[in-house]
């Protein structure tokens, strides 16, 4: 059952290997779990991406393998046999049950899928029939907030015992590389002429309709009458189409020179060194990385009050939460916070201490390090019970 130098191989697939929350975790998971007893493979169909030149570099085996298309099944179940995998676990966000069909049919001892948004693209709430195989095929179904777990259990009908919530988990700076260490002398401060007494607010996030951009920007235009010196950074991926929305939506409210609409950013504490302020405006939320990431680097944060944001932040003790769609109301809470230094600092050491109590990488990497522990106990004593009653008849 194990790989051939006794570590038990765990076979990952997402989709994508492009920059994305879903993306990155299992990037970091696979990089990072204990190589004396994993054997971490990655499995990926659709888009090739940053995080696949890193994995290879690292010497970790990615493969292709086109669980995108139904008709090709026969060829994912042959390459999967051929890894020969101890656990499949699926972080697929493909809208069908492909992940747990191949993972069935190469006979993979254990399957674990993920979870990791709120069903934005189910209005109506209501469980696919797809979702039905896929979840009885599941042997565990992992989530990063409990505001999901909640989804699970109420939408798809999966029982409690079934679901492992597992929080999103971030590195910390090394000392001394926080936010309000050397904000006056941060190098995208000077690359975008942002002078060091003007406030500047920022956004890490893919450019998508849930994202919240639109009221991050109706809420900027706002508080510039009350602080024209502001400015304002986004960064992130974008769903095709949707940045040159978001960027006409910006000349439209009057925002050029003041707004700075970036791609994607790999080093997100490049940013996050020069702000004032974080804000976290998506209308849906899973468990957002960038939030935990503006957190440890002690920048203080305003989010929206959606999905897993307040599990990771406390309003009024570890930061504001405002509610999603409301720019008037976030353009509150943003200018509360420059105004109130005292009170920014504060609440910015508080987010920090958090996310070292409670939401960094080692505690993420725990959790799905004692859950494989655990699932692969239990195909062994499976194994062996099936082996004695061989024996015994």
């Amino acid at each position: 059952m194990q790989a051939t130098d006794g570590r038990s191989r765990i076979l990952y697939y997402v989709p994508c290997l492009e920059v994305g929350g879903t993306e990155k975790n299992v990037h970091d998971l696979a990089m990072h779990l204990p190589r004396d007893r994993f054997d971490p493979v990655v499995i990926w169909s659709c888009y090739w991406g940053p995080l696949g030149d890193s994995l290879l570099r690292a010497g970790v085996p990615v493969h292709h393998l086109p669980l995108n298309q139904a008709r090709r099944l026969p060829e994912v179940v042959s390459g999967i046999r051929e890894i020969r995998p101890d656990i499949f676990h699926s972080f697929s966000y493909r809208r069908d049950d492909n992940d747990v069909r191949a993972g069935a049919e190469a006979a993979v001892p254990s399957i674990i899928t993920s979870r990791g948004d709120l069903r934005f693209w189910d209005p109506a709430q209501t469980a696919q029939p797809w979702e039905r195989y896929r979840n009885a095929g599941t042997g565990k179904i992992t989530v990063c907030s409990e505001a999901i777990a909640a989804t699970v259990r109420e939408v798809e009908g999966v029982p409690d015992e079934k679901i492992r919530v597992i929080h999103n988990g971030v590195a910390l700076p090394w000392p001394g590389r926080e936010a309000r260490g050397d904000r006056e002398t941060c190098g995208i401060r000077q690359e975008l002429g942002v002078g060091a007494g003007a406030p500047l607010v920022g956004y890490v996030g893919n450019y998508r309709p849930e994202k919240g951009h639109q009221t991050l920007l109706r809420a900027f235009r706002m508080l510039l009458e009350a602080e024209p010196s502001a400015r304002l950074i986004c960064c992130g991926g974008s769903k095709p189409g949707w940045k040159p929305v978001v960027e006409a939506l910006a000349r439209e409210q009057g925002l050029d020179g003041r707004v700075f609409l970036l791609d994607l950013q790999l080093d997100v504490g490049h940013v996050l060194r020069g702000l004032d302020l974080y804000v976290q405006p998506s209308d849906t939320e899973g468990f957002s990385n960038a939030l935990l990431e503006a957190m440890a680097h002690g920048v203080p944060v305003v989010a929206t009050r959606a999905g897993g944001n307040p599990e990771a932040v406390t309003d009024g003790e570890t930061g504001l939460l405002v509610p999603p769609g409301d720019p008037e109301a976030l353009c509150a809470a943003m200018l509360r916070m420059l105004r109130n230094r005292e009170m920014a600092d504060r609440l910015g050491r508080a987010a920090r201490q958090t996310v070292r109590e409670r939401f960094q990488f080692h505690h993420m990497l725990s959790g799905y390090a004692g859950l494989y522990e655990e699932e692969l106990q239990g195909t062994r004593t499976l194994l062996t019970s099936r082996q004695a009653v061989v024996k015994f008849t």
